[in-house]
This record gives structure tokens, C-alpha cells and sequence, in this order.
């Protein structure tokens, strides 16, 4: 395999940066279906599949960002201009697909944000928040309700504290 233009080496189909500094070299790393970042030997960014690994070289999910230190998995939304916007963090819900969106159902899960723990045995679920349609949306109406869930001391499941119903009365 040839990489045309590659300042670095080419070592069994990987792209190898080497410089003149002490310490690891940076690197692509291009295994069986997979694709690695290794800045200063240190795996941070590993695709595989349909996943992305920021991190984790086992992502559970389309995105996984993971760190074994404080604040190592913080994820930062930031915005500097002008405005008197905001920083936004969009979870977005349609039926059909992303090139031909159909109008969300009556009592569809709109977005669901968890918090989820390790309890000695696997991470689970211990609250969660979710937004669901309460009746058919349409172009001039938007019904839905908040659902916030905790779970109590001595259960393991997470049931409905407050909700926010499609009045806007909590309940």
C-alpha cells in the first residue's frame, strides 16, 4: 500500500509520523476494518464498523467517548460570536429514514438523556429524563411531556418522580 504525498513512513499498510522529538511516534493505524489515531503512541480515536471510539477501542455505541481519568470524558459544546444564542445540544426524532423523514407517531420517544453506573456487576440504569409525543404531532401542534425517573433505595429500576405533562402541569 502507497500513500502518495505521505511525509512519513509506510510500514505494514500504517502511516507512521517520525520527527525529531523523544518518545512514541505518531500514528495511523490501519487494522482489519478498522481505523486508529495513535498521537504520541496513545490510541484516542478508533473506528470500526458503524462505531466510533474516542478513547475505547470497544465502542458500545455509534459514539463512545470514554476516559479512565476526572474529566477525561467531559464532552464541551462551546459558541463565541456576537449573539445573544446559546449553545445547543439537538436530539432529533423522526420516523422513516434520514433522507425521506415521516411524521413522528402519537406516543413516540422523542429523546431520552440516562445516567447510567456501575453496580458491581454491569452498568445500569439508576435515572433517566425522556420527551414523549402525547398525541399526533403535526406542522401547527407539538404535544409531548417530560418524564424525569429515579430510582428509590432498595430498587434496582428507575420509576417515574415528576412529570410534565402536555398542559404544562406537573404531575
Amino acid at each position: 500500500m502507497s500513500y502518495k504525498f505521505s511525509t512519513g513512513s509506510v510500514r505494514k499498510g500504517d502511516i507512521y509520523f517520525e520527527d525529531d522529538r523523544t518518545g512514541p511516534d505518531t500514528y495511523i493505524d490501519f487494522g482489519q476494518d478498522t481505523i486508529t489515531l495513535r498521537p504520541s503512541g496513545s490510541q484516542i480515536l478508533h473506528a470500526q464498523g458503524d462505531k466510533v471510539g474516542i478513547g475505547t477501542i470497544v465502542p458500545d455505541g455509534t459514539l463512545h467517548i470514554h476516559s479512565d481519568s476526572i474529566q477525561g470524558g467531559t464532552v464541551i459544546i462551546s459558541q463565541a460570536d456576537n449573539s445573544g444564542d446559546a449553545s445547543q445540544l439537538d436530539l432529533s426524532k423522526s420516523r422513516g429514514t434520514g433522507q425521506l423523514p415521516f411524521v413522528i407517531g402519537s406516543s413516540d420517544f422523542i429523546g431520552q438523556v440516562r445516567f447510567l453506573a456501575y453496580d458491581g456487576d454491569s452498568h445500569d440504569n439508576f435515572a433517566d429524563m425522556y420527551v414523549q409525543a402525547t398525541a399526533q404531532a403535526s406542522t401547527t401542534s407539538h404535544p409531548c411531556k417530560i418524564v424525569f425517573r429515579t430510582t428509590r433505595q432498595g430498587s434496582s429500576s428507575p420509576t417515574t418522580a415528576i412529570t410534565i405533562d402536555d398542559q404544562q402541569n406537573l404531575i
